[in-house]
Order: structure tokens, then C-alpha cells, then sequence
């Protein structure tokens, strides 16, 4: 099939879009290595939607404020991007750029709501009991930013390529998930099935405690062959993908595999630093 982007050309906010740069270079070092295979008005979009994205996420994440301060912070994010997926002016270089990126490549405003929930659930601390409540929490957080960044790279294959680059956004976000099973413990946040560690018998205080048990391990075995099926079913269709993305998006691939490949060989509760 053609072509699934409507592009409308409008002119660059380059103050702007350097703002977003220096974000994505200090914060997000291999993702900006793999963007720079993109055309400049690519990449700059790619850059703005990121930034934004990553915004919401570190507003979650801010331990030094309560909860009820997370949410309002994370309200106000919410509604500037909701002001400018319609269009309105903001005084913000980040949303001002992001503004530009979503209007010129028209990113569906869906794929910022299901990110917006994803968000909601980390801060009520959201219980997952099975592999598909995981994988709804890896598509609302990965996955619909693969939606975002679609449009802006092009591809042709309709609904089954947006299929794949969901898939990949939904692997590459468990592979951040079992990397980081510590740091997230801290935070006050389980996202491992309640299903799989009663099933594999791991205890939640050695868990705590950072404790590799053999449990632990029988476990993180099963959940790494269930991250390495979906890269393997994303991959086929990312060549739909216009231009550089799919090398890009490989490489960013490889990056996150090898990640999994240190996570068998330790697979310690802390993750990989």
C-alpha cells in the first residue's frame, strides 16, 4: 500500500528543537545516536515527541515529591500536550517544538493518551497479575510510542507494520522493566506478574533485598524468552519503515538484546546499572 503519512510542511522552530536536542544527547545518549541517521526535519520531530514523552516519565518518577504533588505536576504535563495536540501557542520551547513535530507529521493524539494512562498507573501503583496485564502496562508506556514515531519516520504496510513497531516499543520497554527490577522496588513499583513469581515461588523479601535466588532466576528465564519472542515479531516488518528508521530502530535493538544477554548471565534483582 502507499505511503500511510500526511506530512504538512511547516516551517522548523529551530531554537526550539535545540532545546530538545540537548535534552536527548544528556538523557537519552543512544537513542540521539541512533536519530542521527534521520533527515534533520526527522530527527528534529523525533527529538521533540521524545522530549515530552520523557518529561511526563521523570515527573512519575521524582522521589523527592509526594504523590499528590506527582499528580498535579504530571496534570499540568498533560494538559500542555493536550493544548498542543490542538494547536494553541505555548510559551514552552519544548512544547513549542513538540506542537511543530505532532501538527507536521500528523502523530495520532490517541497514542498520547494511552502514554498518559501508562503514567497514571505508576503513580496508583498499579498490581500486574499476568503477562497481559504487562504487556497492556509495555504498550501504554513503549508501544504507543512506537505510534508517536511511526508517522514521523513513514512506512508503508498499514496496520501490520504499526503492529510491529508497537511490538518493539512493547520489548524494548520489558527489557527496561527486568533491567531495572531494584531500582523500581525502591520506588514502590512491582511490575513482574503476580502469576509468574507465584508460580516460580520467589520470595518478595529476598526480592527486596536484592537477593538472586534460583527462584528469582527460573523466573527471569521465562520473562527474557518472552522479550526475545517479541523482538522476533516486530522484526520482520520493521523494513517497512521509510528511509534510515529501520537501521536505526536496529540499532537501538541491539543495544537493548545485549542488555537481556547480561541480564542471563547475572540475573540479579538490581539489573544491569
Amino acid at each position: 500500500m502507499p505511503n500511510s503519512v500526511v506530512r504538512i510542511d511547516l516551517p522548523l522552530p529551530h531554537p526550539a528543537v535545540r532545546v530538545c536536542q540537548d535534552f536527548i544527547r544528556v538523557h537519552a545518549g543512544s537513542f540521539f545516536r541512533a536519530s542521527q541517521l534521520l533527515s534533520a526535519r526527522r530527527r528534529a520531530a523525533v527529538w521533540a515527541i521524545y522530549t515530552v514523552c520523557s518529561v511526563g516519565e521523570a515527573i512519575v518518577d521524582e522521589g523527592a515529591h509526594s504523590s499528590e504533588q506527582r499528580r498535579a505536576r504530571l496534570e499540568g504535563w498533560w494538559q500542555s500536550v493536550r493544548l498542543a495536540l490542538s494547536g494553541r501557542h505555548q510559551d514552552d520551547p519544548v512544547f513549542e517544538a513538540f506542537a511543530w513535530a505532532v501538527t507536521t507529521y500528523r502523530v495520532p493524539p490517541s497514542a498520547f493518551q494511552e502514554l498518559y494512562q501508562g503514567l497514571l498507573m505508576d503513580l496508583d501503583g498499579a498490581t500486574y497479575h499476568s503477562t497481559y496485564d504487562l504487556a497492556q502496562y509495555c504498550f501504554r508506556i513503549g508501544g504507543a510510542i512506537g505510534l508517536m514515531l511511526a508517522p514521523v519516520c513513514g512506512y508503508t504496510g498499514g496496520t501490520e507494520t504499526l503492529a510491529a513497531v508497537i511490538r518493539l516499543g512493547q520489548a524494548l520497554q520489558l527489557t527496561q522493566i527486568l533491567r531495572h527490577v531494584g531500582e523500581d522496588l525502591r520506588l514502590g513499583r512491582l511490575y513482574l506478574p503476580t502469576t509468574l513469581l507465584e508460580k516460580h515461588g520467589v520470595n518478595l523479601l529476598a526480592l527486596r533485598r536484592g537477593q538472586s535466588t534460583a527462584e528469582y532466576r527460573t523466573l527471569m528465564c521465562e520473562l527474557v524468552a518472552l522479550n526475545r519472542q517479541w523482538y522476533a515479531q516486530a522484526e520482520p516488518h520493521l523494513c517497512r519503515l521509510q528511509g534510515p528508521a529501520p537501521l536505526a530502530l536496529s540499532m537501538v535493538t541491539e543495544i537493548y538484546q545485549a542488555v537481556l544477554c547480561e541480564l542471563e548471565a547475572t540475573h540479579t534483582p538490581a539489573g544491569v546499572a
